[in-house]
């Protein structure tokens, strides 16, 4: 006896909570692979480098190859750090 209802049983309510969990399984799932990646990428290295994370001189010698300071300014920022 079907009792008027039809269908395989699930209602809207368990519809809901199947798509409200595979969201969160997706969520969850970017987040772990974000967060692995960055774990990971720690000799970061290219345009995304902090340039606060080395010495001064390091970070003189990364604004100078990115064309942020010209020779001049180089030149006479290297004599202030006394190197």
């Amino acid at each position: 006896m079907m009792n008027g209802s039809y269908g395989d049983g699930m209602t809207s309510g368990g519809v809901w909570m199947m798509a409200i969990f595979g969201l969160l399984f997706l969520v969850l799932a970017g987040a772990t692979i974000f967060w692995a990646i960055r774990a990971t990428g720690s000799e970061a290295t290219g345009p995304g480098v902090d340039p606060t994370s080395g010495s001064p001189r390091d970070v003189l010698d990364l604004r100078l190859a990115r064309g942020e300071i010209s020779r001049e300014e180089y030149g006479s920022t290297r004599t202030l750090l006394g190197r």
